[in-house]
């Protein structure tokens, strides 16, 4: 079992897209970053999502039992990225076992042997006949025959699990940006064009292409404050992000701009209120949140009170 790491690198995403991708990627039953909000999934959470979902298609996504059975899927969102984080992958698809019904088992077989009708539906499915197995459907034996699909190991299924991810993400007004790759048969379509793509199982990295994309292990920092990091695994990805100024997980960054709030209104002697909910959308504005203090000149201030709090 290994932890998965999966980035989508764009440019600034608009904060109300950035909480419907959360909530599609979670599931509707996944939290905000409002108080007392979560941003993880667990077992139950992430049963709906869209995340949780396509692991299960993928058969990537293995019963956790004691210990393990904790939060395994988180969504960190900042305004330039998208990350997708999943404990507990394992190194090869889950079993997965086909079931086939034959005709009725006086047809498949004749005092034991198999008839032509038997010995033909095991040949079909590839099994002996006496690999078949008999059981009673609604008062009368059929013949079964039972084929567990090939368990690929999981770093050939990952880059069909982000595709998939990618394709199954809706984004009202989709836009599109450059020339349609050559053999693909539209535009890639997002809510702000994608730059960049990582992905990373355990200390591998999964390499596929994406339209023109190539995903790799190169992330980017702040756009002005810091530079290009190369994730080693997903367990380093906040760190290597946060030593580039960027506080992926939007719960730390809200807890920051709150910490920087109540700072600076103690220092003016004040309080701070947000009657506008305009800490939600800030939360999802910045990458580095910073929280400064200002002041207007008195004579900008001779407005009602109420005007001058919705105007700001």
């Amino acid at each position: 079992m290994t932890a998965l790491l999966f980035e989508i690198g764009c440019e600034e995403l608009p904060a109300d897209v950035c909480v419907d991708l959360e909530r599609q990627l979670l599931g509707e039953t996944a939290g905000t970053t409002g108080a007392g909000g979560s941003t993880e999934a667990g077992e139950e959470g992430s049963r709906g999502g869209l995340v949780r979902r396509l692991l299960d298609d993928a058969r990537l996504w293995a019963p956790a039992r004691g210990d393990d059975a904790g939060d395994r899927v988180r969504v960190l969102i900042t305004p330039r990225r998208i990350g997708v984080f999943v404990a507990g992958v394992p190194a090869r698809q889950t079993a997965s076992v086909q079931r086939f019904r034959g005709p009725r088992t006086d047809v498949a077989f004749d005092k034991g042997v198999p008839t032509k009708a038997g010995a033909g539906f095991a040949r079909a499915k590839g099994v002996a006949p006496e690999e078949l197995v008999r059981e009673v459907v609604d008062g009368t034996e059929f013949v079964f025959a039972e084929i567990e699909e090939t368990r690929l190991p999981a770093i050939e299924v990952v880059p069909s699990f982000c595709a998939e991810l990618l394709d199954y993400l809706h984004v009202p007004r989709g836009m599109r940006w450059g020339a349609r790759p050559t053999g693909s048969d539209d535009y890639l379509r997002f809510s702000r064009p994608i730059r960049w793509l990582v992905c990373k199982l355990g200390r591998r990295t999964v390499r596929f292409h994406f339209y023109d994309l190539e995903c790799a292990d190169m992330s980017l920092g702040h756009r002005v404050l810091g530079r290009p990091a190369k994730i080693i695994n997903p367990g380093v990805y906040e760190s290597r992000l946060e030593e580039q100024c960027v506080i992926a997980d939007q719960r730390r960054r809200r807890e920051l701009i709150e910490k920087g709030l109540d700072e600076q209104a103690a220092g003016l002697g004040g309080t701070w209120s947000d009657p506008g909910d305009v800490l939600d959308e800030a939360t999802y504005l910045v990458e580095w949140p910073t929280v400064l203090s200002v002041s207007f000149d008195e004579d900008h201030l001779r407005l009602p009170y109420v005007v001058l709090i919705t105007a700001m």
